[in-house]
């Protein structure tokens, strides 16, 4: 039987400078090397189409420029704008006019004066006037136009659209003069604020890895970097491979120099 017995004699202990201890329970961490990419979420992202068909007016961004939410891109022009407003004026000035008609028409049916036929008839006509009225209402609050100031003599024929969040134009598919259909994307917003570290690690060492542990990870272009993230989601579906998407919040140096799709 061989002897594993290790022998350090009093010479070597004492130039080596060992020394005795107590037996402690340690804990050895380990590494998982993973590979992954910076991913931006939805609610980092949108899509900016216009509601309504029209000519395109001036653009006056360019991609990769920061806007704030709220502020004008750009604006549509269509001639049906008008016809709206029109038609809104209108209906209000007949809506007035049928009130006080349907009160008058009360009265006068409570004296027996009128018939209960002409009294229907005016309030049928005013149901349809108020149901005009609120739908023209609601879409001109749609497309952002300020009904409470509207009066013939400053009638629009354009539209705002405005960026529904803050970031960075990372797409313009419009030019001023052109057609845009509702159906169509103008321009797309990123705000890479947003942007979190998506990594793959298998099936079996999903388990070890929990919300809150650290990441310590370098992008391609800069390998002899060393950027930070800590770990915020892991994924409880396995995927297809076998492999398990791990989400990490990434430290304020990386958000500023990484971009998504590293």
């Amino acid at each position: 039987k061989t002897d594993s017995t290790i022998r350090v004699e009093n010479k070597q202990f004492s130039e080596s400078n060992f020394e005795l201890g107590k037996v402690v329970q340690k804990s050895f961490p380990s590494t998982l090397n993973v590979t992954g990419s910076i991913h931006l979420p939805e609610k980092g992202q949108a899509s900016v189409s216009s509601i309504l068909n029209g000519t395109v007016g001036a653009v006056e961004w360019l991609e990769g420029q920061w806007v704030k939410k709220g502020a004008i891109l750009f604006s549509i022009t269509n001639p049906e704008l008008i016809n709206l407003q029109e038609t809104y004026l209108v209906t209000e000035s007949q809506l007035s006019y049928l009130k006080e008609e349907y009160n008058r028409q009360q009265k006068l049916a409570a004296e027996n004066i009128t018939t209960k036929k002409d009294l229907l008839k005016v309030k049928s006509e005013l149901r349809t006037a108020e149901a005009k009225f609120n739908s023209v209402k609601k879409k001109l609050d749609l497309y952002g136009i300020n009904t409470s100031k509207l009066n013939a003599s400053n009638l629009v024929s354009s539209i705002a659209i405005k960026a529904p969040i803050s970031g960075y134009i990372s797409e313009i598919n419009i030019l001023r003069g052109s057609y845009l259909e509702s159906t169509r994307m103008a321009l797309k917003i990123a705000n890479t604020s947003q942007a979190h570290l998506e990594v793959l690690v298998l099936e079996k060492d999903a388990a070890k890895l929990k919300k809150g542990q650290d990441i310590e990870f370098v992008a391609l272009n800069s390998p002899n970097k060393k950027y930070k993230a800590k770990i915020n989601i892991v994924n409880k579906i396995i995927k297809d491979n076998g492999m398990v998407t791990v989400q990490a919040n990434l430290d304020e140096e990386a958000t500023k120099d990484l971009m998504p799709g590293m």
